[in-house]
């Protein structure tokens, strides 16, 4: 599908939502980026970003990672605005990652005052760094 679509669109940066783990041994010579969501079951987030991050950078890729807000947290439950803002905070800690995505909107869950606040407070984060292409080395 990668090397379909830059057929079409060569400039259009390609991504595919898996771990770069599951990527490893083969050669995807037209895949950019690849989709890295954290949830709570794949252990601590900063173990998780550092170890996308090592396999995307050793695979050539790009990546993007996030939340899944909605069924992210401990046995598959809506994170809390604190595991929001502390997960999120860790991810967006490191430079490597071209973009940041949470999983699902929900705006009666997103919309609540401590939800806000924790969604404000990585907005800042990411508006602060640097950008980043999702192009891949």
């Amino acid at each position: 599908m990668a090397k379909y679509s830059k057929q079409l669109w060569p400039r259009l940066p390609t991504v595919v939502r898996v771990d770069p783990a599951y990527l490893a041994g083969n050669n995807y010579q037209h895949l950019d980026a690849a989709w890295a969501q954290y949830v709570y079951r794949k252990g601590p987030a900063d173990d998780h970003i550092r170890r996308n991050v090592a396999d995307a950078s050793r695979l050539g890729l790009g990546l993007i990672t996030g939340l899944n807000i909605i069924k992210g947290g401990p046995n598959g439950s809506r994170m809390t605005a604190s595991q929001v803002e502390s997960w999120g905070s860790t991810l967006l800690e490191s430079s490597y990652p071209c973009a940041f995505i949470s999983w699902q909107y929900n705006s009666g869950y997103l919309d609540s005052g401590d939800m806000r606040d924790a969604m404000d407070a990585l907005r800042r984060k990411a508006e602060n760094r640097s950008p980043r292409s999702c192009r891949g080395s």
